[in-house]
């Protein structure tokens, strides 16, 4: 029975909270670590007016498929239709041993584009969290109970989560940082006066810290 720890860096950071929430990763992970990452970039408020940075970022990564929606909603749907009809067809691109589970993520990613017209897949997977969440301020359909928020997932979180954030920040604000930190119950919000290169200053503070949350673990 293997455990891990997982550390994350800027778009790294979702990849550590997937793999804290994922039903059959979690219970293997007993320590996160995220290092001026992004979380849940709606509900975080990393694309809303107050972080220039980050409402840039949409609007430059959304703004090509909003103008073609139409087509992106075609495709999507039409790459759904093809699933139904032969759900074995994207089996040779997974592992054996995580072809079922790799054929539904892409079926969830379809669903969660096709269901925003295409404008919303592309945002989430750039931060890693399509297809897991279904965002709070866009309600997704796809007769799937098992879809939930990041806010109720991250709810559930119960190994310790070092979140390391940088006050001088341009590209992740910290109101990000204090959102995360209040979603989980077991994290240490550990800020330094630096950028986005926090980790590059401040590794052996980091891997230090991450260590002695391991040891911890063990106890």
């Amino acid at each position: 029975h293997s455990q891990y720890a997982v550390m994350g860096m800027s778009n790294g950071g979702p990849h550590v909270m997937a793999c804290l929430t994922h039903p059959q990763l979690k219970h293997k992970v007993k320590a996160g670590v995220v290092i001026v990452g992004v979380s849940d970039v709606w509900a975080s408020g990393y694309f809303g007016f107050s972080h220039f940075s980050g409402l840039m970022e949409g609007i430059v990564n959304s703004l090509p498929l909003a103008v073609l929606a139409p087509l992106n909603w075609l495709f999507l749907n039409t790459m759904q239709l093809y699933l139904r009809v032969a759900p074995n067809a994207l089996s040779n691109f997974f592992p054996a041993s995580i072809a079922e589970e790799g054929t539904e993520a892409v079926r969830r990613l379809l669903c969660d584009g096709s269901a925003n017209m295409g404008v919303g897949a592309a945002l989430d997977c750039q931060q890693g969290l399509s297809p897991l969440y279904a965002r709070p301020s866009r309600t997704i359909d796809v007769n799937d109970n098992s879809l939930t928020s990041a806010e109720d997932a991250y709810a559930g979180v119960k190994a310790p989560v070092a979140l390391w954030f940088g006050t001088k920040d341009s590209s992740v604000s910290m109101q990000s940082a204090e959102w995360l930190n209040q979603q989980l119950p077991n994290s240490t919000l550990h800020t330094r006066p630096t950028g986005h290169g926090l980790y590059f200053h401040h590794t052996v503070e980091v891997l230090d810290n991450l260590v002695e949350m391991m040891e911890s673990s063990k106890q």
